[in-house]
């Protein structure tokens, strides 16, 4: 093979490792999905695409600045919500049951708060479903659980 052929090869083959790298980092920084997203703080009211605020490497949305100020000043209060937004408009995924952290089953699956949630067994799914309903989200997307079941 001469080097003018070998340069030409070596060339194509950067653009192609380039291209594609772009498509995979395309594909990673999808838009959040916000159709039909509440305000967690003012639950009657939808999410604004512009109206947002950083929680750590992700965006939470709100409906408006008065909701962004109350949510900055003190995030932690609203972890278990936040965590749920974040499943909600997609931008994290469930990799393992929040309560075990074990492998989950598509058979075993519960809506929280609208979200569909995934377990490992029966004996976690029905620890959440006998839950008292205002305790169903913070065992599944509080802090802990969070943690163990989403990425």
């Amino acid at each position: 093979m001469t080097l003018g052929r070998l340069n030409v090869l070596t060339q194509v083959a950067v653009v192609l490792v380039a291209i594609f790298a772009t498509c995979s980092f395309a594909q990673d920084k999808q838009e959040p999905k916000l159709d039909g997203v509440k305000c967690f703080l003012m639950p009657k009211k939808d999410v604004k695409k512009d109206v947002s605020v950083t929680y750590g490497d992700h965006t939470i949305y709100l409906c408006c600045k008065s909701c962004v100020k109350k949510f900055e000043k003190d995030p932690s209060t609203y972890t278990t919500q936040a965590n749920q937004q974040l499943v909600q408009t997609e931008q994290v995924k469930q990799k393992k049951c929040p309560i075990s952290g074990g492998a989950v089953k598509d058979d075993q699956t519960t809506k929280v708060n609208g979200v569909e949630v995934k377990f490992c067994c029966d004996k976690c799914k029905g620890k959440v479903e006998s839950a008292k309903e205002e305790e169903k989200a913070g065992m599944v997307f509080g802090k802990d659980a969070f943690e163990k079941g989403f990425k």
